[in-house]
């Protein structure tokens, strides 16, 4: 049985209301199994803002559909919502509420 190992693929800028958005950046999980190797796609949803998430709306292992609210962050005293664009399942979240993050920050992966 291998190892596996992790690498990022640089997100894909987007064009939305006249500025880029930066687009989460895939992960992909590789191991050896039996002798072949084995590639797992997982998505990312990135934080739309730099600022505080303070709340997280799904758990992991829910399902979500495009548009669904994933989370809200606080910049500015305002609560921006942050939606998924695809559907899948929540694999892992990778931040914490409260927790401080950057614009284009990866808040979440997804599945499936």
């Amino acid at each position: 049985m291998g190892l596996p190992f992790l690498f990022a693929v640089p997100p894909r800028p987007s064009i939305e209301n006249g500025r880029a958005c930066p687009r989460g950046a895939t992960i992909v999980k590789c191991a050896l199994v039996n002798g072949k190797s084995c590639v797992q796609m997982a998505r990312s949803i990135a934080s739309p803002i730099a600022g505080q998430v303070i709340q997280c709306l799904v758990k992991e292992g829910d399902m979500v559909a495009p548009d669904t609210e994933v989370a809200i962050v606080e910049a500015m005293k305002m609560h921006i919502p942050v939606s998924a664009e695809q559907s899948g399942r929540v694999a892992q979240w990778l931040v914490a509420e409260q927790s401080m993050v950057a614009e284009g920050q990866a808040l979440l992966t997804l599945e499936g």
